[in-house]
């Protein structure tokens, strides 16, 4: 965990969190959590993770004897312990349960869990939306409107309002241009129109969501990259529109697999958070700050206390905000 101050000039120190399993929570906390192990949590990447309730939701990704999970966790950030959770199982639900998978995303929009995308053995999964309702904790198949993306990995997903906006990812042959926009009011997909003037096609970048807006940064495309683009979103998709950031020298060297967050979000002392990734040499640990209201990158330094040699990969999410009736994060 970094801490420290949450603008571009304060300090930043890291901190290592360690995480117990303890008896089950109460039953008006978490009754549908079992206590596991903390470790046997930890032993992936390409996972997905959402913040909801002050609890942090880890589902799924890609283990070290290369099998593909659809597991799913839930940590305290008040206790600091690891539970599993254990969903409802009827017919229904188990066959609307999401298949074991890597380089997918999650968000939580109001009280549920959503899943969308992400690479299995054979390639791109389907292109269902899945999700898990907090309340009745039960698995289902979300029946969406409209022409949605194809089966997409190392995509983004953010929410604004009340639209979810899945961006770039590969389908296992080609790069998606495209930008596909969720509503969750009217379970219906659409499609950006390309115009020509956004970002080139691209997977593995992160994305945050500030100011009404989409910031996304680097990913790879025919090699890594490290611009800065920003999708100013609209109820009415018509106005929906891409600039590219300018952003002033240093930046951070291009990369893919990293993540970013977002801190202090709410004001104009917003900063975006990036911290490791793949470089064409292997896997970083450095951290970066980009500041929204100067818009200058700063160091931050490397990560000393923590183990880093494995920083790509990694899933990182946003304070949960309970004033947005969407917060989440996304799996690059």
């Amino acid at each position: 965990v970094a801490e420290g101050h949450t603008d571009a000039t304060g300090t930043v120190k890291w901190i290592e969190v360690s995480s117990t399993a303890v008896e089950p929570l109460a039953v008006e906390q978490c009754d549908d959590c079992s206590a596991v192990s903390g470790e046997a949590v930890l032993r992936r990447h390409a996972h997905s993770a959402a913040v909801y309730d002050d609890n942090l939701y880890v589902f799924g990704g890609f283990n070290r004897e290369h099998n593909y999970l659809n597991d799913f966790y839930v940590f305290s950030f008040g206790q600091q312990v690891w539970q599993k959770v254990n969903a409802k199982q009827t017919k229904k639900s188990l066959a609307a349960t999401p298949a074991g998978r890597s380089f997918h995303t999650a968000v939580v929009y109001r009280d549920k869990y959503y899943v969308w995308g992400g690479a299995g053995l054979t390639g791109p999964t389907d292109s269902a939306l899945y999700t898990y309702d907090f309340t009745d904790k039960v698995w289902s198949k979300v029946s969406t409107k409209g022409s949605g993306p194809p089966g997409l990995w190392g995509h983004t997903a953010s929410v604004h309002t009340d639209m979810m906006y899945i961006i770039g990812g590969h389908s296992g042959s080609t790069l998606s241009p495209y930008v596909y926009i969720f509503s969750f009011r009217k379970r219906k997909w659409t499609q950006l129109k390309d115009s020509g003037d956004g970002p080139v096609a691209r997977h593995m970048h992160s994305a945050v969501v500030h100011d009404n807006a989409i910031w996304i940064w680097g990913g790879f495309a025919s090699g890594n990259l490290s611009d800065m683009w920003v999708l100013r979103c609209s109820q009415n998709v018509s106005k929906i529109r891409w600039e590219e950031v300018i952003q002033q020298q240093p930046v951070p060297e291009a990369r893919r697999g990293h993540r970013a967050v977002v801190v202090n979000g709410n004001n104009s002392l917003g900063t975006m958070l990036v911290f490791g990734g793949h470089n064409k040499e292997g896997p970083l640990a450095d951290l970066h700050a980009w500041n929204f209201a100067s818009q200058q990158w700063t160091k931050l330094g490397p990560c000393v206390t923590l183990n880093c040699s494995l920083a790509a990969k990694h899933c990182g999410c946003p304070p949960l905000d309970l004033d947005s009736p969407g917060t989440g994060c996304h799996r690059g």
